[in-house]
């Protein structure tokens, strides 16, 4: 995918919408823990673990790096003012 894509994406109203759906529902804020930062830490050290039980081996880290990249690589592009956009509808 295109980084064009992704911000069209971005602006998508449906995409929108449904975004601010799922980004709604917050498992640390039902659990009363969204200002623990050490268990934040421990689920981040988990999902970046490919041997951890999650059944996601590399997923998470694979997709984590290329968040990193597809910012370092457009960070100083004028076209894409927003690339930390894409972090927060991903």
């Amino acid at each position: 995918m295109e980084i064009r894509h992704l911000f069209e994406l971005e602006n998508d109203a449906t995409f929108q919408q449904l975004n601010q759906q799922v980004n709604s529902f917050n498992t640390l804020k039902i659990l009363k823990l969204e200002n623990h930062e050490i268990r934040h830490s421990n689920i981040l050290a988990w999902l970046l673990n490919p041997k951890e039980n999650h059944s996601l081996h590399d997923y998470f880290l694979r997709k984590m790096i290329e968040h990193l990249i597809l910012i370092e690589e457009n960070s100083n592009n004028p076209k894409y003012e927003t690339v930390s956009g894409i972090l927060n509808h991903s």
